[in-house]
């Protein structure tokens, strides 16, 4: 049978193996790691052919993976980013902006507490809305027993101020903690009453400060019966269009945190529990609180570096935390305040996995340009600097995750050195999320018509058949 009679088949099955291979490389750039991007470079010459064989070095300066640490410190100290933590995470209550109605005392002062931030460090305030961790020590006198329609007058008027502080001071990190859970809600909301004062704080931060990334802290436990049901309270926030960017999940031993034979928070399970929170569109950052020292050393620091590895795998996972007590910043004033661990803080040796894992994922090399003046740098999401032979300065770009970009350097040039300044470093995961969501689309269109052109050539394979066998029976 000549070719062109299977034409229908041969169009239907070419459009079930593109279907078939879309829905492949669907599923592998969903799942895939993605933890780098690349840098196309291409030097172009004013003058004649682009230059060929140019020299270079390029060198990783931060990192967009957050990794942090809040326990004791080496007597040798840690390493500047983008090698050492990029992440610090500061407990600055209430209580310590507004002692008193009204009262804002760091407005009057002149000394600043905060240490110089290094370049490409992230600073948050762990409890810049907490109701709980501590009790009323950490509000104002007159927040008891306050009415919630009053809070809701109380709380803008303080964020302003707190927010408008501590970002002159380097802050660019909110963390609104563990709303609704039960023992860290002594104010008794109810759940309505949570997404109204969590939707008028993201919206307060968000005018004072932009740029700021807002993270809702949540411990993984579901019990219905208390009223803490997290993931549809988040649900309900989205829902309900609270501005926030990340969720940070707290696994502490033993709350909420399925335990392994080592005596640490499961791999598999911490894995599962990321995914699962990662279906509402948000960053994610990972924290694990007061995990006591069991076993051998080599064993905690096996365990953390396996950790480490398939979190910074997930593509919604933005950031790690470890604490084992509580940071404070120095009082310029006398606050009553608990600030003491719950647990006796582990060897300082559990850093070594994670500066490690930094190190070894920092990206640096050399490489020249081909004949058409271009070369590719492949590296870990992150700020980079840039030095191309025969060029004076230092060129500063970004490389994000998943991603392929394009940098046009002209050479020789005696303009000054390009710095390029991406706005935020926030991945867009909604827009992400619509992507998929306008290829799922795609993939559907090309299936169903897979489907009718093949039942088309089936109709048609038929017809002919039929038409054969009756010719052949009036023969």
């Amino acid at each position: 049978m000549p070719i062109g009679k299977y034409t229908h088949f041969i169009i239907a099955w070419s459009l079930l193996a593109c279907l078939l291979s879309k829905g492949l490389s669907d599923v592998s750039a969903k799942d895939s790691p993605l933890p780098t991007g690349s840098l196309v470079v291409s030097v172009l010459s004013e003058v004649g052919l682009p230059p060929e064989g140019l020299r270079i070095d390029y060198i990783q300066t931060s990192h967009d993976f957050l990794i942090g640490y809040d326990g004791p410190i080496p007597e040798v100290g840690l390493p500047d980013p983008p090698v050492g933590f990029n992440l610090i995470l500061k407990c600055i209550p209430w209580s310590e902006i507004e002692p008193s109605r009204g009262s804002f005392p760091y407005e009057d002062e002149e000394i600043s507490y905060y240490p110089v931030i290094p370049p490409g460090m992230i600073t948050g305030n762990d409890c810049l809305l907490d109701f709980g961790n501590g009790g009323l020590t950490g509000w104002p006198d007159d927040l008891q027993d306050l009415a919630f329609e009053v809070l809701l007058e109380r709380v803008p008027i303080y964020l302003e101020h707190a927010v408008r502080y501590q970002t002159s001071r380097g802050i660019s990190l909110f963390v609104i903690k563990e709303p609704t859970y039960p023992n860290a809600d002594l104010m008794s909301l109810t759940a309505s009453q949570w997404v109204r004062l969590v939707k008028l704080a993201c919206e307060t931060i968000r005018m004072e400060a932009p740029w700021a990334r807002i993270v809702i802290e949540i411990i993984p436990q579901y019990l219905p019966m208390l009223g803490y049901t997290p993931y549809t309270f988040l649900d309900n926030l989205i829902r309900g269009g609270v501005g926030f960017d990340g969720i940070m999940m707290v696994f502490s031993r033993p709350i909420a945190t399925y335990i392994s034979k080592s005596g640490y928070p499961h791999v598999n399970w911490v894995s599962g529990q990321v995914d699962i929170y990662s279906d509402l569109g948000k960053q994610m950052f990972i924290r694990f609180s007061g995990v006591p020292l069991v076993g051998l050393e080599s064993e905690r620091q096996e365990w953390l570096k396996e950790m480490v590895t398939v979190l910074f795998s997930k593509q919604t996972a933005v950031g790690l935390y470890w604490d084992e007590e509580q940071l404070f910043p120095p009082r310029l004033y006398g606050v009553s305040w608990p600030a003491k661990p719950i647990e006796p803080p582990a060897s300082a040796d559990i850093i070594n996995p994670m500066l490690s894992f930094i190190h070894e994922r920092t990206t640096r090399g050399e490489i020249e340009t081909d004949a058409n003046g271009q070369a590719i740098i492949h590296g870990y999401a992150g700020e980079y600097e840039i030095r191309v032979e025969g060029i004076s300065g230092v060129i500063i770009t970004h490389i994000y995750r998943g991603e392929e970009r394009q940098l046009d350097i002209n050479w020789p040039t005696s303009d000054p050195p390009i710095q390029e300044s991406p706005e935020n470093e926030l991945m867009d995961l909604e827009s992400k999320n619509n992507g998929h969501k306008n290829s799922g689309s795609g993939i559907v269109f090309m299936g169903v018509s897979a489907v009718l052109i093949l039942c088309l050539g089936v109709a048609v394979w038929n017809k002919e058949r039929k038409t054969n066998i009756k010719s052949r029976g009036t023969n």
